[in-house]
This record gives C-alpha cells, sequence and structure tokens, in this order.
C-alpha cells in the first residue's frame, strides 16, 4: 500500500515551489522587461528646435527610464512656438534624424515616425482651414448689468478661421464670480502692513505713490 502521508508533503512542497517560481519570475520580468514589453513615449519636436546635444540627452533620459521606444513627431503649432534653428526635411533636418536613429540604436531605443509634419498624422497646403483638425475655444464674461452690451474678446484662431457654435447664459453665485484686478490691488497685505493704494472706500481717499 503506497505512503500517502509521505506523498501527499511531496506534491504540496512541488506546487509551492513552482508557484515560488513563477512569482519570482514574474517579479524578475516587471524589473528587467524583455525590449517587446516596455514602454514607449511621445517624443515631439517642436517647430525646429532641435539640437544634437538635446537629442543625445533625450535618448539616453529614457533609456535610464527604462522606455523602449519613442514615437517622433515634429510639430509646427502655427507658429506659436518661435522657429529653432532646423527646417523641417531640410538637409539639415535629415542630418539630425539620422544621427538620432544612429544614437536611439546606442541606447537600444526604438524609433517610430509620424509620415508628415503637423498634428496629427498627414496633411498638406491642399487642406484649407476649413477641411483641416479644430480645436474649441471659448472665452467667458461676467456681467453685472442686464442692459450691458456684451462684447466677447477675440478668440485663439490661430489660422484665422473661426465659426461661432453656441452662446451660454447662466446665473452665477457670487462667491464665484472673480473680483476686479483692482479690488484684489485694494485688498493686498504686504508684511503686515495694508498697501497705500487704497480705493476711496470707508471714507478713505485715493492714494497713489510712483
Amino acid at each position: 500500500m503506497p505512503n500517502l502521508a509521505a506523498a501527499i508533503p511531496l506534491v504540496l512542497g512541488l506546487i509551492l515551489f513552482s508557484n515560488s517560481s513563477l512569482s519570482d519570475d514574474l517579479l524578475d520580468s516587471f524589473d528587467s522587461p524583455a525590449p517587446q514589453h516596455k514602454p514607449w513615449a511621445f517624443w515631439y519636436w517642436i517647430n525646429g528646435n532641435i539640437t544634437k546635444e538635446g537629442i543625445n540627452a533625450d535618448l539616453q533620459a529614457m533609456s535610464e527610464a527604462g522606455l523602449g521606444g519613442v514615437i517622433l513627431m515634429h510639430i509646427n503649432e502655427h507658429e506659436m512656438v518661435p522657429a529653432g534653428p532646423i527646417r523641417f526635411l531640410s538637409e539639415q533636418y535629415k542630418e539630425v534624424l539620422k544621427y538620432t536613429f544612429e544614437t536611439a540604436q546606442k541606447y537600444n531605443i526604438q524609433v517610430n515616425l509620424y509620415n508628415s509634419e503637423g498634428w496629427s498624422v498627414a496633411g498638406g497646403p491642399w487642406i484649407t482651414a476649413e477641411m483641416g483638425m479644430k480645436e474649441l475655444a471659448w472665452s467667458e464674461l461676467n456681467i453685472g448689468n442686464k442692459n450691458q452690451a456684451i462684447v466677447f474678446g477675440k478668440p485663439h484662431a490661430p489660422l484665422g478661421y473661426y465659426q461661432d457654435i453656441a452662446t451660454l447664459a447662466f446665473p452665477t453665485p457670487v462667491d464665484f464670480i472673480e473680483p476686479d484686478f483692482t479690488t484684489l490691488l485694494d485688498n493686498i497685505v504686504v508684511s503686515g502692513k495694508a498697501s497705500e493704494r487704497h480705493s476711496a472706500v470707508e471714507g478713505q481717499l485715493l492714494v497713489d505713490k510712483d
């Protein structure tokens, strides 16, 4: 008759050993993941503001952080950011891109390229502002007089294209209305002393010292 008392501890020991080994493998995989399991990051080159020194520093930092690759995109945000020294697809740009691939290989970083300049993916001069990607812009105005003429400020429209969608009006709780800037100045306290600028309230005279 087999010795079950001896067999059961042996089986349990094998199961516990197997589970422990599996746990160790998972921990090792998190600590030192294989290249195909490492996270990637977006890498934006903004309007030609690129240098080889910056490229090397970025790739080295990403490698030390454990990243496995980058999605490289050159963005020209309608000249909102001043142009840098390297123009997109110029000979200098191609040289810098070649340097990027060589440096990325040194740091074991993979590089995935977007197929054109801009946000996002493909575009061209044949895409007019009306046909292009759009963003939602808005402005807000607090008024206290129902007879006051409402004039909104100029909206954010980098390409000069803008179209109204809707105007919303609703009563705002007093606690949520931001005070006027001059009112904020009147209430400034510096080093325990009230500001020398006082509005003509509570019997005080307006005093401005240059």
